[in-house]
């Protein structure tokens, strides 16, 4: 229920700042959005990311990014030369399950940032 506050409360937020016909254009421009390279490439569009940290994080219930499709873009990271993390977790709130303070996402987060901040003193 958590999920169905925020959902609401934002919801009414959006709809004052919104008109609706650019909400739609969002939508459409979100999900015609391809990552990689024209064609599709994924690998090669992920080119720059060599050397770079990278934490990617997936919920076992979310339809819009599912999980396969994360370990995808982990693997082209990882061909890129990135260091990558990729962190699944289980959660019944599907897509929306990263607006919430879940106890191992947000531990994942805060090693990651920690290692982060360990490598830049270093």
């Amino acid at each position: 229920y958590e999920v169905e506050s925020y959902l609401l409360h934002h919801g009414e937020k959006l709809v004052r700042r919104f008109d609706a016909n650019s909400y739609l254009a969002i939508i459409g421009a979100m999900d015609g959005y391809m990552l990689g390279a024209p064609g599709g490439d994924l690998r090669k569009s992920m080119s720059g990311g060599a050397g770079k940290p990278v934490l990617l994080a997936s919920y076992d219930s979310d339809w819009l990014y599912p999980p396969e499709e994360v370990a995808e873009l982990a693997e082209a990271l990882i061909a890129a030369g990135a260091r990558v993390r990729h962190h699944r977790f289980s959660s019944r709130q599907g897509h929306d399950s990263f607006l919430l303070p879940l106890a191992e996402p947000m531990r994942a987060f805060a090693e990651f940032v920690a290692t982060l901040r360990e490598q830049s003193a270093a």
